[in-house]
């Protein structure tokens, strides 16, 4: 999905990509895609649930050893949970938050003080774009992105360091549609 074409474009303009993907088959699968679009890119596959603290203090580390430094941090992970509000199960709303909006919490905690320190870096967050029927369990956090970001942006200000939001909206991938 959207998360795989950043990883083709970034490539394509010559950076090093780390995916980061909870299912190993679709991780290694995108790795050797952008490997094969785009000879001698660095690409790099860590199996991790990012709703999961342990796992990404682990990536985290792991990527501070291999690498030093994250430029760029595309939040972009998942989860689609559908349903009407008072039927979603409260398990499933858990996990949504988890995805949606602590993740990239955990993720700014781990790479942003390296991106301050060094005055660069981008933060990139993929949120949604609105309330939407039987949504509600994915829209309640993926649009709290973009406060995040915004709050973000502006405690940045005068840095080297930026964030922002892109909400393209109903994109027609995998996820999306095995949701709807």
């Amino acid at each position: 999905g959207i998360g795989l074409e950043a990883a083709r474009a970034f490539a394509y303009l010559g950076a090093g990509v780390i995916i980061a993907e909870i299912d190993r088959a679709r991780g290694e699968a995108e790795k050797r895609r952008v490997e094969e679009e785009t000879p001698g890119a660095v690409v790099s596959f860590y199996p991790v649930d990012l709703s999961d603290n342990t796992e990404v203090q682990q990536l985290c580390k792991d990527v501070k050893e291999k690498y030093g430094r994250v430029d760029v941090l595309f939040n972009n992970a998942t989860v689609t949970p559908m349903g009407s509000v008072g039927e979603v199960p409260v398990a499933d709303w858990d996990r949504s938050y988890a995805v949606h909006l602590r993740a990239p919490l955990l993720m700014l905690e781990a790479f942003l003080p390296e991106m301050k320190k060094a005055d660069r870096g981008v933060v990139v967050f993929v949120p949604s774009s609105g309330a939407a029927p039987y949504m509600g369990a994915y829209e309640v956090f993926k649009t709290s992105q973009v406060e995040l970001s915004n709050t973000l942006a502006a405690e940045l200000e005068g840095t080297g360091v930026y964030a922002y939001s892109i909400g393209p909206g109903l994109v027609k991938t995998e996820t999306a549609m095995a949701a709807i």
